[in-house]
């Protein structure tokens, strides 16, 4: 198994980048890359937020969920919920030409209502998405329980990071 090695430019763009998502924007500090392109803005009840940046050869794409319904609410339990995501991440990663196959890592944020995860729900739609004959690879993924989403009826949200083809990556063995 070959790990992908990052420079040290790319780490402090993606953690500036990071803070920045959290709402804590900073000033680059002198000599540290500022090629991070704003890809797509949105405002809403948390005010204007990326859902979408790249940083050299890495596209950063913060938490997607599921759609609402006409009401505003988002439908279902942690399956459909975590299927209907990566739906939406799918075409998020076909919109800038790429696909899953590029994605190097997911966190995902799962809603603990009754102080634990749906583990076998969200597993159930994950493996109908990564792992099958059509689809062997899966990305490196973190799953977190936590308290809420901030969007009514939400129980899944995904955040991701996806190498971009043809762009030059270091490997070690």
């Amino acid at each position: 198994m070959r790990a992908a090695r990052f420079s040290v430019s790319s780490l402090a763009l993606c953690s500036a980048m990071m803070l920045g998502a959290c709402g804590q924007e900073r000033e680059p500090e002198a000599g540290e890359p500022t090629s991070a392109s704003l890809s797509e803005v949105r405002s809403g009840t948390l005010g204007a937020y990326r859902t979408l940046a790249e940083a050299g050869d890495l596209v950063f794409v913060s938490a997607v969920t599921a759609p609402a319904d006409e009401t505003g609410r988002i439908p279902g339990d942690v399956e459909s919920q975590t299927g209907a995501a990566l739906t939406v991440l799918d075409e998020v990663l076909r919109d800038r030409g790429l696909s899953y196959e590029t994605l190097v890592f997911t966190r995902v944020m799962i809603v603990a209502e009754t102080g634990e995860i749906d583990s076998a729900g969200f597993t159930r739609a994950w493996q109908r998405a990564f792992g099958t004959r059509l689809r062997p690879h899966a990305p490196a993924r973190s799953v977190v329980g936590i308290a809420a989403l901030p969007q009514p009826g939400a129980r899944v949200a995904i955040e991701a990071v996806a190498h971009v083809p043809g762009q030059p990556r270091e490997e070690t063995e």
